[in-house]
């Protein structure tokens, strides 16, 4: 019987390394949806052929009321499209990734090709192994300031990903910030329309879905009514 829990069960030792192209990118693709998302949604689909992976995205799963430009259903197909070039590189073969290919094709977003043999990096092997060990973590953080070196390499990984990143520094900086968050959640769950569609992606203990955030992720003070 499938469980919620299936597609973590994924083990690098049954890398097809002597199949075919579509047989390798159909398992790297398992990592690749292991990837972060907001509220779980899993807004992506990947198709295959030859040696060529394409993400689109999947309106179906958008979040109108939270996330009506859709900014962070793209942000959930990035964090996906980021696992597959981690597992790529892990199993030793470069990636090529053209990025919104098609202007007519508003729902691919990547076109990644599986190159030739390359070598594995530490990095590479550091960040492959986190992928199954990742989790959404709800809890408070914790007072203490990150390191220096830390911040500096988040800076620099930002940057080779074609990001920014913002380090909120100072105590004043933090409470300013943490009195906008506390602003927009407010502002949120007085929308009937928001509570309503997180209401729609909860689920019960026991429920069978792949999807969706188990209710007991939430506070019993966050639960929508």
């Amino acid at each position: 019987m499938n469980t919620p829990l299936d597609a973590w069960n994924v083990s690098a030792d049954d890398f097809p390394a002597d199949g075919t192209s579509e047989e390798k990118l159909w398992f790297l693709v398992r990592y690749a949806i292991l990837a972060p998302s907001t509220h779980n949604t899993q807004p992506w689909k990947f198709r295959i052929h030859g040696n060529v992976v394409e993400l689109h995205t999947d309106f179906t799963r958008a979040l109108p009321a939270s996330d009506p430009e859709n900014r962070e259903l793209i942000m959930s197909c990035g964090a996906a499209l980021f696992h597959l070039r981690t597992a790529i590189r892990y199993f030793g073969y470069a990636c090529e990734v053209e990025f919104f290919p098609e202007v007519a094709d508003a729902t691919l977003l990547a076109r990644v090709h599986l190159g030739f043999k390359c070598d594995t990096t530490a990095e590479d092997v550091l960040l492959f192994n986190a992928i199954p060990k990742r989790r959404t973590n709800r809890q408070a953080f914790l007072p203490e300031p990150l390191p220096d070196a830390l911040i500096a390499v988040l800076s620099s990984n930002a940057q080779e990903e074609r990001a920014w990143l913002q380090i909120i520094e100072g105590e004043e900086a933090r409470y300013a910030t943490a009195d906008l968050v506390a602003e927009a959640d407010r502002v949120q769950w007085a929308d009937k329309q928001f509570r309503r569609e997180l209401a729609g992606w909860l689920h019960l203990g026991g429920s069978d879905s792949r999807d969706g955030i188990p209710m007991v992720r939430y506070p019993p003070t966050q639960v929508p009514p």
